[in-house]
């Protein structure tokens, strides 16, 4: 459970609010595209992050997609409760649809999960299938995207790279 939803009224979830407001306020010239949430090492709450930001932002009035890029130790389906049996893999590799992979948490919260661990995780994020993920982009005010703690990750577009894609 998150604390945006268990305690919505609590000190935690309202510096969740006020990170939702920086990053609303933080460009007034070129809005941002992606939100990408890592670490530096495993254990810092990445999944934490990324979900009680999620909601703080789809609370707001935002579309938002908060996508697990973690195929090699997912964790947002368990705190999301929901299947991880497709996800970001099977889209990618496109074995399934948009459609078969989102779980919808609300009126304003979309969540993809990792989808079953695939032999070669990091080759699959380095290369160009993740802006495969384009194709839902223009569904989405907020996509996030989640990923491994950084120091595990061998090969990724870089994050100017993923910045740029035109559909977010």
């Amino acid at each position: 459970m998150f604390v945006m939803e268990k305690a919505p009224k609590s000190i935690d979830a309202e510096a969740y609010r006020s990170l939702r407001s920086n990053i609303e306020y933080s460009s007034f010239d070129d809005e941002y595209r992606v939100i990408v949430v890592t670490s530096s090492v495993p254990g810092e709450g990445k999944s934490t992050t990324s979900g009680n930001l999620a909601i703080a932002l789809a609370e707001s009035g935002n579309s938002v997609l908060l996508v697990d890029c973690d195929m090699r130790k997912p964790a947002r389906h368990k705190k999301f409760k929901i299947s991880n049996a497709a996800g970001t893999a099977e889209l990618l590799l496109r074995k399934k649809s948009f459609e078969e992979v989102a779980n919808k948490h609300n009126e304003n919260l979309t969540i993809i999960t990792a989808g079953k661990i695939p032999p070669n995780p990091s080759e699959m994020l380095g290369s160009m299938k993740l802006s495969r993920l384009n194709c839902i982009s223009g569904l989405f005010e907020r996509p996030i995207l989640s990923l491994k703690a950084f120091h595990k990750i061998a090969a990724l577009p870089s994050w100017s790279e993923i910045s740029t894609w035109s559909e977010f």
